[in-house]
């Protein structure tokens, strides 16, 4: 009796031991895919999206997020071209296997691969604030809101707390995405009554902005709106100051208006308000937790960006949880548009998914002062 006990227990043992063995055989290495700008015109959001998804999967691995399954990350350059673009989620859908994609970083690459994202039927999530991708089909999802959700907090608290008289605004003539930003808040103010005075389109890849800045400083205004990439906007008001435009002017801006933009202008940006995705110092534990691995692993604070697309891997690692055991693409994709309150350092800190896939999370205005960003005033 003894010895068919004994039978009886070791092949209990044996069969746990085979089943834990079967369990960590059945884990998997998830593959999903960056294709921001690491380097032209727009790197300065891609490095920092590319670099917050870095830290979210490395966080999201040492947590057991997925249980024994961990992500493996790849990171593509498609150089802010648009026929690299598409090379690049190419190469994620066909060859790597990805089960999901994150970019690419701006609006205009993000419109151009809708298409292809919904052919290839792979879930994708861009930093790009234009809605025109989400018309091709429901493969393409946002991390950020639109550009109302952007725009009108700026353009409401512009009018109720700055009340400029004379409003003058220097936009991306070649950025859909910073175009339609600065039609609604000149349009905005100009309902409000007030007079707007110039409204002048620079390119991405300009860097000499003399003339405008003469222009601009001759009209007087009280007020700026800057609708440009960090450096452009920190060099746009170097020279609208040099020009002659009031020191305290309050110069105004998206989410680009990060430390790139303070490092750049020193202090001649002083006064800048902002709408923010992201703010550094907004005191809670998940930002601090966040801003000390970034700075650690890259030896800066983390941008605007940097947390948009650390908010891109902790909203995907949430679809795929629960997508479930041998998630696919068609079941992430399903489990996005779910998403309900989920933890992330962007905004007021919780993400939801709405039926129109731009996304509710709270947007902040913030002051920049003395190279320090807080709540404005």
């Amino acid at each position: 009796m003894r010895s068919k006990a004994f039978l009886g227990v070791l092949a209990t043992v044996l069969l746990a031991n085979n089943l834990i063995a079967a369990g960590q055989a059945k884990a998997e290495e998830i593959t999903v895919v960056s294709v921001h700008s690491q380097t032209g015109p727009v790197a300065f959001l891609g490095v920092g999206a590319a670099n917050g998804v870095k830290i979210a999967v490395e966080q999201l691995n040492a947590a057991k997020f997925l249980g024994n399954d961990t992500l493996k990350l790849l990171v593509f350059d498609d150089a802010t071209t648009t026929s690299q673009t598409q090379v690049m989620i190419n190469r994620a859908a066909l060859q790597e296997k990805a089960l999901i994609v994150f970019g690419p970083s701006d609006s205009v690459r993000s419109a151009a691969v809708g298409p292809l994202v919904n052919e290839l039927k792979i879930p994708t999530v861009t930093t790009g604030f234009t809605e025109v991708p989400l018309a091709n089909g429901p493969w393409m999802f946002k991390i950020t809101t639109n550009s109302a959700g952007q725009v009108m907090p700026l353009a409401e608290y512009t009018a109720e707390k700055i009340k400029p008289k004379r409003f003058a605004a220097v936009y991306l003539r070649d950025n859909e995405a910073q175009i339609s930003p600065m039609r609604m808040i000149t349009d905005y103010l100009a309902g409000k009554g007030t007079e707007i005075v110039a409204r002048e389109g620079i390119a991405v890849t300009d860097n000499d902005f003399a003339a405008i800045a003469t222009k601009i400083a001759g009209m007087k205004p009280d007020a700026v709106y800057l609708g440009t990439n960090a450096e452009q906007a920190a060099n746009i008001v170097i020279q609208l100051k040099q020009a002659g435009v009031d020191k305290n002017i309050p110069i105004l801006g998206l989410g680009g208006f990060g430390p790139d933009y303070i490092r750049a202008g020193g202090a001649a940006i002083d006064n800048s308000y902002a709408v923010a995705d992201f703010n550094p110092e907004n005191g809670r534990k998940d930002t601090n937790d966040f801003v000390e691995l970034y700075q650690k692993r890259f030896g800066l604070i983390p941008d605007n960006w940097a947390a948009v697309g650390h908010a891109s891997m902790v909203v995907a690692a949430h679809a795929i949880r629960n997508a479930g055991p041998n998630p696919t693409r068609d079941r992430v994709r399903e489990e996005l548009m779910k998403l309900k309150d989920v933890p992330v350092v962007i905004g007021g800190g919780k993400w939801t998914e709405t039926p129109s896939r731009v996304p509710n999370y709270g947007m902040q205005i913030v002051q920049i002062m003395g190279g320090k960003v807080s709540p404005a005033p």
